[in-house]
């Protein structure tokens, strides 16, 4: 006979993967530092000053106009970044699919276009699916000569949505939700190239394509 508190674990992932998904929203808007006015063709740095010309040799990613492009995530990636997290929760992180956007706007502005984004995950006989859609947006700024990127949201209009299914129990839908700023990416290392922009999370490093 099986055990009926057989699916709490599956809610305890489900938990621990909506946080992970949240993670990919940009850090916290309550940060007083916002990027400096500049000129139309370049994003001002953190530290409100254009790294020196002898730096340079840190190119690409101290380049603001290899940033400012529309980047698609490598879900692979995100899937390999989370596995372990899924493990310690008891569970084998079998995909990521749909889409994850990141469109890094010369005028400092982003948004981050999520389409059928989701994360799914086997435990314990069961299931768990979260899934996240919609857009966010904010400004964005990079410290060239530390080589990192803040992203500061302040338009918070994606979604997430998702169940847990277990043969004792079904599907259990569970109740959407929206995206908060709890999961701060301020100052996250990069590197930016003409073929991959690389990002890394305080879980591990996560990479993404360019656009046409």
């Amino acid at each position: 006979m099986k055990r009926r508190d057989r699916p709490a674990p599956g809610i305890l992932l489900a938990s621990v993967l909506v946080a992970a998904l949240a993670a990919c929203a940009p850090p916290d808007p309550g940060s007083e530092d916002e990027p400096a006015d500049g000129p139309e063709d370049s994003v001002v740095d953190e530290a409100g000053e254009e790294a020196p010309e002898e730096d340079s040799g840190d190119a690409p990613q101290g380049d603001a106009d290899c940033l400012a492009s529309s980047w698609l995530l490598d879900n692979e990636s995100w899937r390999l970044m989370l596995a372990p997290l899924a493990q310690q929760s008891g569970g084998t992180l079998e995909s990521v699919t749909g889409e994850l956007v990141l469109d890094l706007s010369k005028d400092g502005t982003y948004s981050s276009s999520y389409t059928n984004w989701a994360v799914t995950t086997r435990v314990d006989g069961g299931s768990a699916v979260i899934e996240r859609n919609g857009v966010d947006s904010g400004i964005w700024a990079h410290d060239s000569s530390l080589g990192t990127l803040e992203l500061i949201e302040y338009e918070l209009g994606s979604q997430i949505e998702g169940y847990i299914e277990d043969p004792v129990n079904g599907r259990t839908p569970l109740p959407a939700i929206g995206t908060d700023d709890s999961a701060s990416l301020e100052n996250v290392e990069y590197i930016c190239g003409s073929e991959d922009l690389l990002i890394t999370l305080e879980l591990g490093t996560v990479f993404f394509t360019p656009l046409p």
